[in-house]
C-alpha cells in the first residue's frame, strides 16, 4: 500500500515538474521544448560558448551571452533598420530576408527570436 502511494505521488510530482518546465520554457524562451532550453541555458552560463541555437522551427530561437548579441547578428549578416524598430522587436535585413527579431537581454543571457521572416 505504501509503495503504491509513493509511486503515485512521485508520478504526480514528475508530471507537475514537466508541465511547469514547459510553461517556463514557453514564457521565457518562446520554445515548447524545455529540454533544449535547459541544455542551452547550461551551455551559455557554464561554458565558453557564445551562443546556442535552441530551436529552428517554427521560429529560430538563439540564446547568447549578453555581450555577444550585436556581434552575433552582424556575423550572421543581419543589419537593423532603425526607423522600423518597435520596442524590443527590431526589424533586421540580410541579403535574402527581412525579419522581426525579438530581443531580450539581461545580465546572464540574451534571447533572440526570429518572427515574420520574409524573402526579399
Amino acid at each position: 500500500m505504501n509503495k503504491k502511494i509513493i509511486l503515485i505521488v512521485s508520478l504526480v510530482v514528475l508530471v507537475l515538474v514537466l508541465i511547469g518546465a514547459s510553461i517556463f520554457s514557453i514564457l521565457k524562451f518562446k520554445t515548447y521544448n524545455p529540454i533544449s532550453s535547459c541544455f542551452g541555458m547550461i551551455q551559455i552560463l557554464f561554458t565558453e560558448k557564445e551562443y546556442v541555437v535552441i530551436q529552428n522551427n517554427p521560429n529560430k530561437v538563439v540564446l547568447l551571452k549578453p555581450e555577444y548579441t550585436s556581434k552575433y547578428l552582424s556575423d550572421e549578416g543581419w543589419k537593423e533598420i532603425e526607423e522600423r524598430r518597435m520596442g524590443s522587436i527590431g526589424v533586421y535585413e540580410n541579403d535574402d530576408e527581412i525579419a522581426n527579431i525579438y530581443t531580450r537581454i539581461n545580465g546572464y543571457y540574451s534571447v533572440l527570436v526570429w518572427e515574420n521572416v520574409e524573402k526579399k
